[in-house]
């Protein structure tokens, strides 16, 4: 097959010839034009002269048109993009350690220079504010307690698809950091300055209070104890500060007087209170040296009272002392501690009948005791005890004489007190146990 126009030959069925581009026209029959034609009959084959001219200029209006409706079609299906990154901004405020950030946001800037990307909406005005109230948002990751150097991040929250379907938006963001600046010093102030503690009571059940002298926090701030009684002698008790039920008490200060707290507790050490006496060796000699003397003369104005004349005291010694304390008061009622003071007593007894006839002697000999409770160790280390405050034995015990009648039975004779020791400690120890702990100190 050859070419129409130049003559050469191209390939069967082109329909542009691959050297000058004309195009190959056919005839009747559907041969190319230009190749030779055998008739059925046999005839001789003749020559096709000529060809249409070239359609060359209309094919490249045609491609243009293509890259023109290409390039529309791509500008129509991509949607304007807003950058929000521009208008993110962080607003520092405070003191350093105590600093707070807040999202500042350029509302205005972000509003009016992407209006016009908006433009397609039926009322831009309306769309470009709602595109704003409804589909962007953002938050820090860290609000307060900021130092001078510490990073924030700023993350978005924001409806893509809603933008993108509702306002014909894409909305083109990232998270950010900012480094948190400018924040000033606060003021360092001992908020416990003017603030004491008193104790009172007896140990080991004292009481404590906070006492003000001139705190200027004193009606900011609230004080409060971790224990206000119960208290001995060496514990100790902590204050605390609190702001209305906020945890942050540092963080108020900064951010309402431009201060912050040297410390938010203070820790006391219990002292000068009273306490109980636990133990003997706490009764100094001078405080029992006056117990003796009372109860020797608690013990002469008993007889002097009852005993009859037949009945003398012979001698009158101190013979030890019992120590009970309380195991537990919360549990069992009665004194903390109680001091027994024990005396032996000699004495003689001279009787006879009414007629003279019948005489009886005797030299009892037995222990008697004054007991004091409460007693209180003063912040001089001397015990505190009122010696006119006592109580003495009611038990009791009897001295026969069978050869003196009255009434026809033998004449007896009642004496308050003890005939031995193991008789006192079981009255006076024994019966105690399940309350009370005792400790002993005698000398015969």
């Amino acid at each position: 097959m050859f070419c129409q126009k130049c003559g050469k030959e191209i390939p069967e069925n082109v329909r542009f010839c691959p050297s000058c581009g004309a195009e190959q026209t056919t005839d009747q029959q559907g041969n190319a034009a230009g190749n030779p034609v055998v008739s059925k009959a046999g005839a001789n084959p003749k020559k096709v002269k000529g060809g249409k001219k070239t359609r060359l200029p209309v094919i490249a209006a045609a491609a243009v048109i293509v890259v023109v409706l290409t390039i529309a079609l791509i500008t129509a299906l991509r949607k304007p993009t807003i950058d929000l990154n521009k208008y993110a901004q962080v607003a520092f405020s405070g003191y350093d350690g105590y600093g707070t950030a807040e999202i500042s946001l350029d509302y205005d800037a972000l509003y009016e220079e992407n209006r016009k990307k908006l433009s397609n909406a039926e009322d831009s005005d309306f769309y470009a504010d709602e595109l704003l109230v409804f589909c962007i948002d953002a938050s820090l990751d860290k609000t307060s307690g900021l130092s001078n150097g510490d990073t924030v991040v700023f993350g978005w929250r924001c409806d893509d698809e809603s933008a993108l379907e509702t306002f014909g938006v894409k909305l083109k963001y990232s998270d950010i950091e900012f480094t948190v600046e400018g924040l000033e010093e606060a003021e360092v102030k001992d908020v416990f300055e003017g603030v004491d503690v008193v104790f009172s009571g007896i140990s080991p059940d004292g009481s404590a209070s906070i006492q003000f002298s001139g705190s200027e926090f004193q009606n900011i701030l609230g004080y409060s104890l971790d224990k206000d009684s119960g208290l001995s002698n060496g514990d100790t008790v902590t204050v605390s500060v609190s702001r209305n039920y906020e945890d942050d008490v540092a963080g108020y200060l900064a951010e309402n007087y431009g201060v912050v707290p040297e410390a938010t507790e203070k820790t006391f050490s219990v002292s000068g209170l009273e306490s109980y006496v636990q133990t003997l060796s706490e009764v100094d000699e001078t405080t029992l040296e006056k117990i003796k003397a009372q109860a020797e003369d608690a013990f002469m104005s008993y007889t002097a009272r009852e005993w009859d004349e037949v009945a003398t005291v012979d001698g009158i010694e101190y013979a030890g002392s019992y120590l009970l304390t309380n195991k537990d008061t919360s549990r069992y009622s009665g004194a903390v501690n109680q001091l027994y003071v024990i005396m032996k007593i000699t004495s003689s007894l001279e009787a006879s009948d009414s007629r003279g006839e019948e005489t009886f002697s005797a030299d009892p000999s037995f222990y008697w005791y004054v007991m004091y409770e409460d007693l209180i160790i003063g912040n001089d280390g001397s015990v505190i005890v009122d010696i006119n405050d006592y109580i003495t034995t009611k038990d009791t015990f009897e001295i026969e004489a069978p050869n003196i009648l009255v009434w026809g039975s033998p004449k007896r004779w009642i004496y308050y007190g003890y005939q031995t020791l193991d008789d006192l400690q079981y009255s006076v120890v024994t019966v105690n146990r399940e309350a009370y702990s005792s400790e002993e100190s005698m000398e015969q």
